[in-house]
């Protein structure tokens, strides 16, 4: 029976994604001058690529293998988790993506 564990990393990511990028995307050209926007809005474009990558191609703390997130049921909110058979561990993102 798998344990299943909350990833630090991942939580962190997201706050940082929620709060930085929309403000680096948004308030960028207002901050005073072109080469300022562009630079704030290309370092924002540049976290969001970083975002599908870190869950496209997330990899487990324990073993670092490559790992697909967990399939769900589809008429519950869909918990994002990833299954490592190796460890033995469900690694939790702490995101739901639905109704809750």
């Amino acid at each position: 029976m798998p344990q299943t564990k909350p990833d630090e990393r991942l939580e962190r990511h997201v706050v940082v994604m929620v709060c930085l990028v929309p403000v680096l995307v948004l308030g960028g050209p207002f901050l005073g001058g072109i080469a300022i926007g562009a630079i704030t809005v290309c370092v924002g474009l540049y976290g969001i690529a970083w975002s599908i990558w870190v869950f496209r191609y997330y990899r487990c703390p324990g073993c670092h293998r490559r790992l697909r997130p967990d399939p769900r049921v589809a008429t519950e909110p869909l918990k994002i988790r990833y299954h490592c058979q190796q460890c033995d561990t469900i690694w939790d993102s702490g995101i739901t993506w639905g109704n809750e």
